[in-house]
Order: C-alpha cells, then sequence, then structure tokens
C-alpha cells in the first residue's frame, strides 16, 4: 500500500538481494483506484538496484506508504531516471568523511523534486549533486543523543532546465558542547547558501518552513535540524535566492523510566529539546528579503513494543515571527514506526 497525492494506491512489492546484501534490487507497482486521480497517474511504479557503492532507480508517478500520513509528501507527478554513487574517504570511528553524489532527469513534474507546494513552470529537468559530508559526533556512556564534536557538509548542485543551468551551493556547520548536567548539551546549527540564477524562477532558491515529520513516519524524528527545517511556517513557505541561517539549541538531560509498562510495552525514555532559530533571505534585495525568527520544543518518547522493536513518539510546538506578519504557530505530532 502507498500513498500519492494524499490518494491511497494497492500493490505489491518485490526484494532481491545476495545473502551478504552487497548487491539488492526491488520492484514497487500500484494503482490508484477511483477518480480523483487522471488516469494517467493512477499506475505507480518505482525499481531500484543497489551495487555497494552504486545505486540506479527508475519510478513513474513515484508512491509512498508515509505520504498518507501527514503534510510532507515525496510522491510526484511523472518519470524520474536516477544514478547514484557514494564513497568513504575516511572512517576512524568517530570521524568519518563521505562523499556523495547524485544525478537525474524528471520528466512530466508539476512540483519541484525538492519542494512538494513548489510549482515548476517546465516539466523537464535534469539536475546532478555533489555532497561532501565529515562527522566527528561524540557521547558519553548512557547517552540518547549525540553530545559533542562537529559536523560540517558542503553541498553543490546544478539543475538544468529549458536550455539553462540554475547553479546553486550550501554550507552547513554544527558545533556542540556538553554541559555540566549529565547528556545535555548545546548546539549550533548555521547554514548558508547561493544561487547565481534568475531570481524569478524557482530553480534558482533554496525554500524552508516546518517541522517536516508527518503523523506515522519513519525517518529522522528531529528534522527541525535539517538546514531546510523552519518549524513555525508551512512547509517550502520560506524561499530566496541566498540566505544565511543559525538555530541555537540546548539538548536537556533525557527522563528514564524504569518501570513504565510491561515486557510487551514499555517507555524507555523522554528526550526534550528548546530551540530558537533565526533565517535571513535575499540579503542582496531589500524587496524580496525575508527575516523570520522562531522558538519552539520538541520531546521525543522512545518505547518499545514486543520486547525489541523500537518506536518513538515526537510532540513539537513552534512559534515564528517576522516584521509585517503576525505570529505564526505549527504544532507536529508524530509516531516513528520500527526504527
Amino acid at each position: 500500500m502507498g500513498g500519492y497525492k494524499s490518494s491511497a494506491a494497492f500493490g505489491l512489492t518485490v526484494r532481491l538481494s545476495d545473502p551478504i546484501l552487497l548487491n539488492g534490487a526491488s520492484l514497487t507497482a500500484s494503482y490508484t483506484p477511483g477518480t480523483a486521480l487522471p488516469a494517467k497517474e493512477r499506475f505507480h511504479v518505482r525499481a531500484e538496484y543497489q551495487q555497494y557503492a552504486w545505486n540506479a532507480r527508475v519510478v513513474w508517478n513515484g508512491a509512498d506508504f508515509y505520504d498518507l500520513f501527514g503534510p510532507t509528501k515525496v510522491s510526484r507527478k511523472g518519470v524520474e531516471l536516477g544514478l547514484g554513487w557514494r564513497r568513504t574517504l575516511l572512517y576512524d570511528v568517530p570521524r568519518q568523511l563521505d562523499v556523495i553524489a547524485d544525478g537525474a532527469y524528471y520528466a512530466g513534474l508539476d512540483t519541484l523534486p525538492e519542494y512538494q507546494n513548489v510549482s515548476t513552470p517546465f516539466d523537464k529537468l535534469a539536475t546532478i549533486k555533489v555532497k561532501l559530508r565529515y562527522m566527528n559526533l561524540q557521547h558519553s556512556l548512557g547517552y540518547v543523543d549525540d553530545e559533542k564534536g562537529i559536523r560540517w557538509q558542503l553541498t553543490l548542485s546544478d539543475d538544468h532546465v529549458n536550455g539553462t543551468s540554475y547553479p546553486k551551493g550550501h554550507a552547513e556547520l554544527d558545533l556542540g558542547v556538553p554541559l555540566v548536567l549529565k547528556h545535555s548539551s548545546v548546539w549550533l546549527r548555521s547554514s548558508a547558501g547561493l544561487s547565481t540564477g534568475d531570481p524569478d524562477q524557482p530553480f534558482s532558491k533554496f525554500f524552508f518552513g516546518g517541522f517536516g515529520n508527518n503523523y506515522v513516519d519513519h525517518g529522522e524524528e528531529q528534522r527541525y535540524r535539517e538546514f531546510y527545517g523552519f518549524p513555525g511556517v508551512d512547509l517550502n513557505e520560506i524561499g530566496g535566492r541566498n540566505y544565511a541561517k543559525s538555530m541555537l539549541e540546548w539538548c536537556l538531560p533525557p527522563l528514564r523510566f524504569r518501570r513504565a509498562g510491561t515486557p510487551g510495552l514499555y517507555a524507555s525514555w523522554i528526550r526534550p529539546e528548546i530551540f530558537a532559530s533565526t533565517i535571513v533571505t535575499d540579503l542582496d534585495s531589500s524587496p524580496r528579503r525575508h527575516h523570520v525568527s522562531n522558538v519552539g520544543v520538541q520531546a521525543d518518547l522512545r518505547f518499545v513494543v514486543l520486547s525489541n522493536l523500537d518506536m518513538t513518539f515526537s510532540v513539537g510546538h513552534a512559534r515564528a515571527f517576522e516584521k509585517g506578519v503576525g505570529p505564526r504557530n505549527e504544532t507536529m505530532v508524530s509516531l516513528k514506526v520500527l526504527h
């Protein structure tokens, strides 16, 4: 079962792999019944192949199960042909340096592949993206989250649309220091990006907004930490050709439970976080500029089902402030299943 633009799709999935999982392939085919969708959007196919560092995909009207359960949608109209590659340049735990590259061709698009609420004036798009990512994150015994260290990432991309290229680049830097309180730390998470394309084209812009969690989910529960997240405003609501963003986050000590439940269902811990962010877009253009700030909280409750299946229930709330616009609020409730 999957979701496509909030409609349910029904079908089958087949997965194949070798005994040591170096090679794997999957094929998912589904169909959305009824007349809510045009006939050419009712069939959904996704085929993937992975071989060590390489992965290839072919997608036609891609559907996703978790699109049925919240505001974040990854299903897209049209055809996608993609090829990805990843290599680890340094692996000396906790230090790790990776390079990740991905290229894709899209046809029949009606929204941007990365931004669900941004329509595109052209239905064909070729894109390439390269990331260089470094992590040196550390923690103490009994941790539930990283407590100190550094993480940085440099991303360069280029979209080719209708004979025009739209190059972009952005950098991210996370710095964390532990506090006297056990398992508590403060993090400064910063990001900045630049595009040189036409400011009136959506391909030239970065977009931000929202917690990003669905009511039922399988991704990272702390998605507000992503460079594109900005709780308090709608998904993709803030856009700009360049930007600077910073967030200060306090990870409070987790509360652990000794006896909360039964052997088949019990709570392990709850982790609270407080954060405040600010973002400025279009620094070179006053008429287009957005300067938005927010404050927010999130709490993640980890519990175990059937003795060894971890699940996380998250609740968050944020309030955003912008000159000339009334305060905006966002509440997030999410259940991350089977991770």
